[in-house]
């Protein structure tokens, strides 16, 4: 190889290659213009480009990473992917049993046993509640009603029958008027009651009494004619004395209270 060089190039042209191609092979960069042709110029880079590649030179050390791109854009959606496959079939269900519970320690009044079929420890009772018929009102409970009288003159008596009879008679019957004030038999009015703690929209009464309340009074009348003669007391109602003159017209409610 050398002496083929040497021969094409002569000894000045032979130097100035061995030069050149030191400079490929390091990486430098020489003119090699004096003592050559055109024509072994050409040469030289030839030699020098094929000595070059048969001989690389050691990798240099890796260069500093580069600084992070731009983020790019978003991609096109892809197409929907296939159906999957059928998944296996799940386990039964259990249902759900109701049977009839009799009176017992379970429910007092019957009712309806519900468990999860195949599971009794799932057992739960749901029971009858009491009935709501009662032979006599409940101590301290208060029942209610409405009374009405008119057009008519003198004295009427008004009656009032309880829903619920009394397991006793009340004790006494007391009549509230239009001003607020408390009559009971042939007493005089008591100008705050002590009996009636209600009023004709919201009737109360103490335990053992009966409460009238005046709610509407038209015409001309004296209100409640306490005539104890006239006044009856029962455990299924009560009655009372209204004074009237012709075209009166009054109406109102009562309210009674077990003892």
């Amino acid at each position: 190889m050398i002496s083929r060089i040497h021969n094409k190039l002569g000894t000045a042209g032979f130097v100035v290659a061995i030069v050149a191609l030191v400079a490929a092979l390091s990486g430098a960069a020489i003119a090699a213009n004096n003592g050559l042709t055109s024509k072994q110029k050409k040469q030289v880079r030839s030699i020098a480009k094929e000595e070059a590649k048969k001989n690389p030179g050691t990798p240099g050390a890796p260069g500093a990473p580069g600084a992070a791109g731009a983020k790019g854009d978003t991609g096109a959606k892809g197409d929907t992917g296939a159906a999957g496959e059928d998944g296996a079939d799940g386990a039964p269900g259990k249902g759900i049993v109701l049977t009839a519970e009799p009176k017992g320690a379970n429910c007092e009044n019957a009712g309806t046993k519900v468990e999860v079929e195949g599971t009794p420890a799932s057992k739960k009772y749901v029971c009858n509640g009491l009935t709501g018929f009662t032979d006599t009102l409940p101590s301290k409970k208060t029942e209610t009603g409405t009374w009405a009288l008119g057009p008519q003159a003198e004295t009427t008596v008004i009656s009032l029958s309880f829903n619920i009879p009394l397991a006793e008679a009340p004790e006494a019957l007391h009549f509230v008027n239009l001003a607020g004030e408390e009559f009971t038999g042939e007493g005089a009015p008591v100008a705050t009651p002590v009996n009636c703690l209600g009023e004709a929209e919201e009737p109360k009464a103490l335990p053992g009494h009966v409460c009238v309340y005046e709610g509407t009074n038209l015409g001309e009348s004296g209100p409640f004619f306490g005539n104890s003669s006239l006044e009856a007391l029962y455990t299924s109602g009560a009655t009372f004395a209204y004074l009237s003159a012709p075209g009166k017209v009054a109406y109102g409610t009562w309210a009674v209270t077990a003892k």
